[in-house]
């Protein structure tokens, strides 16, 4: 049985994949820090043991912070959903913030429920020459079973899904999901 796409959006949400859909997240950093020039580029091939340092760690940092809070959401209907802003922005057209709000609301409106936890493997940062940074990552949900109002366990699709994500500083000096592109399998 496959997910309706609400489903689907909400169960692949939890590491902000979507395939072929295009949703935008900022993830949130604490402290400030000098954002490198656009002609600057991450190390060569990161892998999961990366040592991310500086914007990139604060990058990588919120990224997984965002993943941790989407397993949480996705595990309790009365999760913190008001904590979306501390990991996403709203930035037309994509409005992910917004998106990622009532995909959730819908996922639990339709009585399903999700346990088991995603992995986000963040694998490249890069600067963009708007200022921001585009991260690629994969999310490996094979531990995650999505089951419908009926209990029965719902295809969801590959377990292990790419995605770009485009971040923004805030004026607040954090960095937020702002934009997410899925990119097929990793």
């Amino acid at each position: 049985m496959r997910l309706h796409p609400t489903h689907t959006a909400a169960a692949l949400a939890v590491v902000g994949l979507l395939a072929g859909c295009t949703m935008a997240r900022t993830p949130t950093v604490t402290t400030p820090a000098i954002t490198p020039s656009p002609t600057t580029t991450s190390s060569a091939t990161p892998s999961a043991s990366t040592t991310w340092t500086g914007e990139e760690a604060k990058i990588n940092d919120q990224i997984q912070a965002y993943a941790a809070w989407l397993n949480v959401m996705y595990g309790a209907p009365n999760g913190p959903i008001n904590d979306a802003p501390k990991y996403l922005t709203d930035v037309a057209p994509d409005n992910v913030q917004l998106a990622v709000q009532q995909q959730i609301i819908n996922f639990y409106n339709d009585e399903s429920k999700s346990s088991g936890t995603t992995i986000v493997t963040v694998s490249s940062i890069k600067p963009t020459t708007a200022g921001g940074y585009e991260v690629r990552v994969c999310a490996d949900t094979s531990a995650v079973t999505v089951t419908n109002k009926q209990g029965q366990t719902v295809d969801t699709g590959p377990k292990r899904g790419a995605a770009v994500y485009t971040m923004k500083k805030g004026a607040d000096a954090v960095w937020r999901i702002a934009g997410i592109q899925g990119v097929g399998t990793c």
